[in-house]
This record gives structure tokens, C-alpha cells and sequence, in this order.
């Protein structure tokens, strides 16, 4: 079975929602990694997310769910994460040039 790539862009999301996504990610069984774009917003700082957040927050989830063996559903260290601020957004180069460093492509 080929492993496949998950991305998310972490936008305007609340906690719960997130939470909904690294466990929707993390019911599939040949996920080989979970990519997590989060999008800062200056201007509006409750409605942006951050990678040290973001990452807080699949950790504390992620370390809780389990296989009936005792294998992680899905391995922490399998979730990379990206850094975007709104002004990244305009300029498509320099917005692939930060996802391609950041999510180690």
C-alpha cells in the first residue's frame, strides 16, 4: 500500500476543529506524514494559529490515541509544520519557497 501525504492549512480554526483534523489524519491508515500550514494573522492574533502551537496541540493530542497494540495512531515526530503570515500569501514564490524549507520537501 502506498503511504500518502496529508496537508492542512491551520487558517481561522478553533482548537476543536483542529483536533478534528489531526484525528481524521490520523484514522488513515497509510498516512506517511501530516503537514500542517498554519496562517498568522497580525491583525487579528485569536483567529491565527502559529507552528509552536500548533505543534502544542497535536503533541498533547496525538500522545493520547493509540492502536489496540500500543502503536501511536499516528507517530508525532510524523507531523511537520509551516509558518505562513498573511503578506506571504501575495507573493507565490516566496510563499513556495517558505513551505519547501519548512515542510522539508
Amino acid at each position: 500500500m502506498n503511504e500518502i501525504d496529508i496537508y492542512e492549512v491551520w487558517n481561522t480554526e478553533d482548537e476543536r476543529q483542529a483536533c478534528s483534523d489531526i484525528l481524521h489524519a490520523a484514522c488513515i491508515d497509510n498516512i506517511k506524514c501530516l503537514h500542517i500550514v498554519c496562517i498568522k494573522n497580525p491583525k487579528n492574533p485569536a483567529d491565527s494559529w502559529d507552528k509552536r502551537y500548533a505543534k502544542k496541540i497535536t503533541d498533547i493530542f496525538l500522545n493520547k490515541i493509540f492502536k489496540a497494540n500500543g502503536d501511536f495512531l499516528l507517530d508525532p515526530t510524523n507531523v511537520c509544520y509551516a509558518e505562513l503570515s498573511q503578506s506571504d500569501l501575495s507573493d507565490e514564490s516566496k510563499m513556495r519557497g517558505i513551505l519547501k524549507k519548512q515542510l522539508e520537501f
